[in-house]
């Protein structure tokens, strides 16, 4: 038999080995400060990508938007108590307007609260711009001054504040408008400032942690193709009668980078990723409990389908592979041997063992797409769906 019809041996279910764990590890020596140090860029990025919504959600919620909400309780005994509670909890937030009436500060209310006057339509949709003399300085305070008294009709009163709805608000000059929300165009400033400063944060270190993680990378790359090549001319006659040498070559250039592939970009990525994703769960429940179960239930769905996949990839994956290095060692051979081939007019009977060998190849990717066209639209299903749900 041709050393080029030696079948690949095939290996068990076993998805690990920690020899060949512990072989690659080695080759991380002299690069695990380099890894230590884009695993905490890593962690910092992700801090930055979980702020920048969050910031724009308080830029949004507490300045651009107005606050202040009117909150009008029943008269039955359980909205009695919960204005007892809210009144009581959060004094400085409320300003009361008469009966069961309070205008709110709707940004420092807790989220359960929150919920809970919006849901029971304590709180309308409707918000409000509060003028409050005391916080005015007394520039400001003539001038606001001045304004409500020439837009009277829009403004209402209570006590010592003043307040008009945001529906009213363009009814108001441009000036005026600039002059009443000058605290709050401040806020918006200092915020889209913090937001471009992670921004720039955010390309600054994911292009530091990249190219530290690729140059680690083929650095590490170099030494173990390196040695497997020393291994390889240190190996004895009898191997390389057994394989051939396209199997080889694949061994030394193709499977190392796909190792270092898997380092570079599907091993950071995933550690960037779970960050990313420990980081949305942890807001989540803080803004809302209840919801952030029910997405969590539907990601253990996913995670479920996600471990078939893997299950299925690995056989997949693994018969790409050798097809691949089947093929480069037949053409390798063939190659080689060309003289002999054209010698004894073996070129038809070639060609068609290398139609079998193509053919094998190809079966072994429409194999491997199968699995991601599977896969990949679950995935965006899933999402979709957890959405409308």
């Amino acid at each position: 038999m041709a050393v080029t019809e030696v079948e690949e041996p095939k290996r068990g279910g076993k998805t690990q080995d920690l020899n060949i764990l512990k072989w690659l590890y080695s080759f991380t020596g002299p690069f695990r400060i380099l890894m230590a140090i884009s695993l905490v860029l890593m962690i910092l990025t992700a801090l930055m990508e979980l702020a920048v919504p969050y910031i724009t959600k308080t830029a949004v919620d507490k300045y651009i938007y107005p606050s202040w909400g009117i909150a009008r309780f029943g008269n039955n005994t359980k909205d009695r108590e919960f204005e007892k509670s809210v009144t009581e909890k959060y004094g400085s937030l409320v300003i009361p307007l008469g009966g069961s009436s309070y205008l709110i500060d709707m940004s420092g209310i807790d989220n359960a609260d929150r919920n809970n006057l919006e849901k029971l339509g304590t709180v309308p949709k409707e918000r409000y711009l509060v003028i409050d003399p005391s916080r005015l300085d007394k520039d400001k305070l003539a001038r606001a001054q001045e304004i409500i008294g020439r837009n009277s009709a829009l403004f209402e009163e209570s006590g010592r504040v003043r307040y008009i709805s945001y529906s009213s608000l363009k009814n108001l000059g441009r000036n005026d408008l600039l002059a009443l929300r000058s605290d709050d165009i401040r806020e918006v400033i200092m915020l889209s400032i913090v937001v471009f400063a992670f921004l720039t944060g955010i390309f600054i270190l994911s292009s530091t942690f990249t190219y530290l993680l690729n140059y680690s990378g083929h650095k590490i790359m170099h030494r173990m193709r390196t040695d497997v090549f020393s291994h390889i001319l240190d190996l004895p006659q009898p191997f390389f009668d057994k394989n051939p040498v396209g199997r080889l070559t694949t061994r030394v250039t193709s499977d190392v980078n796909a190792i270092n592939e898997m380092y570079t970009s599907v091993a950071v990525q995933f550690i960037k990723d779970v960050l990313v994703v420990i980081g949305v769960f942890v807001i989540m429940f803080r803004l809302n409990a209840k919801l952030t179960l029910f997405v969590a239930a539907f990601t253990v769905i996913m995670g479920l389908f996600a471990g078939l996949f893997r299950m299925k990839l690995k056989t997949v994956y693994r018969d790409v592979r050798r097809s691949i290095a089947k093929l480069n060692a037949f053409v390798q051979e063939s190659v080689r041997g060309i003289v002999l081939i054209k010698l004894y007019n073996r070129e038809m009977e070639n060609f068609d063992r290398f139609r079998d060998t193509n053919k094998e190849n190809f079966k072994a990717n429409m194999d491997q797409l199968w699995v991601y066209a599977t896969f990949r639209p679950f995935i965006e299903f899933m999402s979709v769906f957890t959405i409308a749900f």
